[in-house]
């Protein structure tokens, strides 16, 4: 079966399995014209949970900042583990699980970060659907000076050198 492209693409064709979910995400408090959101390490996706309580566990393996859970309306294929924004034609995006969240805890102490710009309400169709090589985080000479590493571990705990 092929997605449609856009949440109105999907009202205008077939709909059944579908239905109007809400769906909740982290996302820093901030003054700018977008969401600064909780996205998986070495990716650029954002993490959308049917489960709000998921939600809240993924902020535990976040560094503290101050965030909220925030939620939306979405049109969802639990089977598919896809939802639409009902918001500006939305783009599909991949919904996060218990499963995945089990999954990636085991491999990474802190799998989790907070995006480093906004994000805007669509995506692009591709990009969010399909699987990300990570991304190897590298500092600079300069960040290195001002940034100096700091070990992190969950809840908050952090060991400086």
């Amino acid at each position: 079966m092929e997605l449609p492209k856009t949440y109105g693409e999907l009202m205008v064709g077939h709909r059944d399995g579908w239905q109007i979910e809400t769906v909740y995400y982290l996302e820093l408090e901030n003054a700018y014209m977008g969401s600064l959101p909780a996205i998986i390490k070495g990716t650029e996706r954002v993490i959308i949970a049917l489960d709000q309580t998921l939600v809240g566990r993924v902020q535990n393996y976040l560094p503290s900042r101050r965030s909220r859970i925030s939620s939306s309306i979405f049109m969802v294929n639990r089977e598919l583990g896809i939802g639409y924004p009902t918001w500006n034609d939305g783009e599909p995006q991949r919904l996060f699980s218990r499963d995945e969240f089990d999954a990636i805890i085991v491999h990474d102490p802190w799998p989790f970060r907070w995006a480093q710009r906004t994000v805007e309400n669509t995506r692009r169709f591709a990009r969010m659907l399909e699987p990300h090589e990570p991304r190897k985080e590298t500092l600079s000479f300069a960040e290195e000076a001002l940034f100096p590493r700091v070990e992190t571990y969950p809840r908050g705990i952090c060991k400086q050198p």
